[in-house]
């Protein structure tokens, strides 16, 4: 399974082959996604570099606009989460900041804080909050599986 989520009271699974979603969902949706309560939209960011948002009020993708030029694009390797109504794009770090070896000893990502506002019929605009840079203590060559916000 490559990602499952709750979108308006529904819990939704996406497979290698599909899965129990409306073909709507199913043809942009690729499991790496996350929905912000506080607006009820899904957001996905795909490998050409956009994000998107799924609105289930009107049963239609959004781009969102204002983000395309800050952020990389990536063929895999990055995650969503909602942070406290703040959408986090969480994405494993490339640059090659070496060690002694020529090699990293741990992973690296990266992390933006991306507020996203639903303009009614002018679509959905986002902008970048913060951007960081982390050294989670994990070997190198670990990969992201998955996302979650917890309270302690």
């Amino acid at each position: 399974m490559h990602g499952c989520l709750v979108l308006s009271n529904r819990l939704l699974a996406m497979a290698d082959r599909g899965g129990p979603l409306p073909k709507r969902l199913y043809l942009v949706w690729k499991g790496r996604a996350d929905v912000v309560e506080e607006i009820e939209i899904l957001y996905t960011y795909d490998y050409t570099g956009k994000f998107k948002g799924y609105v289930p009020k009107i049963d239609k993708w959004r781009r969102v606009l204002g983000l395309d030029k800050h952020l990389p694009k990536f063929l895999c390797g990055e995650t969503l989460v909602d942070f406290d109504g703040i959408l986090c794009l969480i994405w494993e770090n490339k640059n090659k900041e070496n060690n002694k070896k020529g090699r990293r000893k741990e992973m690296v990502v990266d992390w933006a804080g991306i507020r996203v506002l639903d303009l009614g019929d002018e679509g959905l605009f986002g902008s970048i909050l913060w951007w960081e840079t982390v050294a989670l203590g994990l070997p190198n060559g670990s990969s992201i599986a998955h996302c979650l916000v917890t309270r302690f």
